[in-house]
């Protein structure tokens, strides 16, 4: 009589744990190369959104012939334009609305080398005058402006992006930058 071996029809242990480890290993290279878990993208966007919307103001004070500007606070920004001799804020254009950085992202701003205080946000409903001008000329005020996620952490830690025009052309983007401020 002749035996016939029965196979089996599961996994064995062994080959299951091996099954895991590949998924573990594989799992895990995914995670480190993604990095800083979307604090990276986070600011690249929101830099290169503030860089389009300057951009589009500019282009809109060139067409509209009248005097545009933006206020900045360490937590926001407000597109604001002339009216007489008041600023007024963009509340109904959808594009130039008041806007607030992401948490855990801050604004500093530099003209002519020197850092100014910038102040949180206080939604007023008339802003003081803009710290930088887009003026119908087509001329801007120069300015450096730092995006900075994470202020509150030590300057090696903190993710950073500048965003700078001079009096003419194009706003720059830079970043990430490492090792100053």
């Amino acid at each position: 009589m002749v035996r016939r071996r029965r196979l089996s029809s599961g996994y064995t242990l062994l080959e299951l744990l091996v099954v895991l480890v590949v998924v573990g290993l594989t799992l895990s290279m995914a995670v480190l190369s993604v990095g800083d878990g979307g604090r990276g993208e986070r600011i690249k966007q929101e830099s290169k959104r503030i860089a389009a919307l300057l951009e589009l103001a500019g282009e809109e004070a060139l067409l509209d012939g009248r005097e545009l500007g933006l206020r900045l606070y360490r937590d926001g920004y407000t597109f604001v334009y002339l009216e007489g001799k008041e600023w007024k804020a963009f509340e109904e254009d959808f594009s130039l609305r008041p806007r607030a950085l992401p948490k855990g992202l801050a604004l500093l701003l530099y003209l002519d080398g020197l850092e100014l205080k910038l102040e949180l946000k206080d939604y007023v409903e008339n802003p003081p005058a803009p710290q930088l001008l887009l003026l119908s000329s087509g001329e801007h005020t120069p300015f450096e402006l730092m995006l900075i996620d994470g202020p509150e952490m030590a300057p090696e830690e903190q993710l950073r992006y500048r965003l700078s025009a001079g009096p003419i052309g194009p706003v720059t983007v830079e970043g990430p930058l490492e090792g100053e401020l």
